[in-house]
């Protein structure tokens, strides 16, 4: 798995981070569709992401204030999400279940896609 770091636009090319820390390069056009729509739903006019969207690893609460979880967002729509946590499990949550703080985090971020991640999990 690998994060969307950059877009060089002279090259074409995706400049992505591994989880490992390293950053590699791939041609725009070898990305499957759902990856290039990804790509283009951040892309700005300095073909760069905007830092607020960069995935990381947050903390996560409950509604109620009585679940915490630290995990990374995926993908997600108005009702569910996917979260990866620290331990590589993705697990399904309920947005209306979330924290407000949560929600409000989510909502700029749901138009990157909507298809679910293999092996999800609901906790």
């Amino acid at each position: 798995m690998a994060k969307f770091v950059s877009f060089d636009e002279e090259q074409e090319d995706v400049i992505l981070e591994r989880t490992d820390g390293k950053r590699t390069t791939i041609e725009f056009d070898v990305l499957r569709k759902i990856d290039q729509k990804y790509v283009r739903t951040f892309l700005g006019s300095e073909k760069t992401i905007h830092e607020s969207l960069v995935p990381v690893c947050r903390t996560w609460r409950s509604l109620d204030g009585e679940f915490e979880e630290k995990a990374t967002f995926l993908s997600g729509d108005e009702k569910f999400i996917f979260l990866k946590r620290e331990d590589g499990e993705t697990i399904k949550v309920e947005v209306s279940e979330i924290s407000l703080e949560d929600q409000e985090y989510v909502q700029p971020r749901l138009a990157v896609g909507k298809i679910p991640p293999k092996n999800q999990k609901t906790p």
